[in-house]
């Protein structure tokens, strides 16, 4: 499956083995981390690191071979756990070549803990602000994304439309 050389590890302090993988695969990286790397299983801050490093190897594997989006809704609603994942993925140096989609409620931004954490780390990340759609363009987004009928239109019934007004 590969080629395994001996190699130093710094974070460590002592020598470890270094496989090489011929095809890079989620299984594969999987094997690579439980076969190669010994984890001291009585240090669950350095299985958290080793976690978070995993995560971020295997995404910058893939996007060598494809891109990669990821998309994440309801981000206002994360935790500090959460935060801290994709704050070490997504930091520089060597950080992958991946795009990230995140959304969030921004009436629940401000006591998100999630946000405030994760925020400052993405200064230069495109910011766009949604809002709602109107009745019409919500139509016309639901004909746009309705699968083709063969050329011929299906008559709308008056059950098919729904007005955005709430119930007082």
């Amino acid at each position: 499956m590969g080629v395994v050389f001996r190699a130093r590890d710094s974070e460590r302090s002592g020598e470890v083995a270094l496989k090489v993988l011929r095809t890079v695969d989620a299984a594969g990286i999987y094997r690579f981390k439980q076969e190669f790397r010994a984890v001291d299983a009585n240090d669950p801050h350095q299985q958290r690191r080793d976690a978070f490093r995993a995560l971020r190897d295997l995404l910058t594997a893939v996007a060598r071979k494809r891109s990669v989006v990821v998309s994440i809704d309801d981000l206002q609603w994360g935790d500090l756990d959460s935060a801290a994942l994709l704050t070490e993925v997504l930091r520089p140096p060597g950080a992958p070549p991946i795009m990230l989609i995140a959304a969030y409620r921004t009436e629940d931004a401000e006591a998100s803990a999630f946000l405030a954490t994760l925020r400052p780390q993405l200064s230069d990340a495109t910011e766009l602000s949604l809002g709602p759609l109107s009745v019409e363009r919500a139509r016309e987004l639901a004909e746009a994304l309705r699968p083709s009928t063969g050329g011929t239109r299906r008559p709308t019934r008056s059950s098919d439309r729904r007005t955005s007004t709430s119930a007082a």
